[in-house]
């Protein structure tokens, strides 16, 4: 945040709030909700044969883990970047 008004912090018991980044198993937790998942899908546009799935065989993966892992790859903790913009955006 910009600069703080200390005065207004004080008044209104204003205090930080950090928000963690999304670690993968909570992106893939989350998707396991088919009514999520079907309004995040269509964000979900990055080539999954890509070689940096970092899993020795992706075909081991549904294809919704290796949608959201090959996201993941680039969009990284970010939920903005995981399910608001598309692959070729956050490349």
């Amino acid at each position: 945040r910009a600069k703080s008004k200390i005065h207004e912090d004080k008044e209104f018991e204003l205090r930080p709030h950090t928000v963690p980044s999304w670690t993968i198993e909570e992106y893939l937790q989350a998707a396991e909700h088919e009514e999520l998942y079907r309004l995040i899908e269509p964000f979900l546009d990055i080539d999954r044969s890509a070689a940096y799935l970092d899993v020795k065989d992706p075909d081991e993966l549904t294809e919704k883990e290796g949608r959201l892992r090959c996201k993941y790859y680039f969009a990284g903790g970010s939920c903005r970047y995981m399910f608001e913009v598309t692959g070729a955006q956050v490349k």
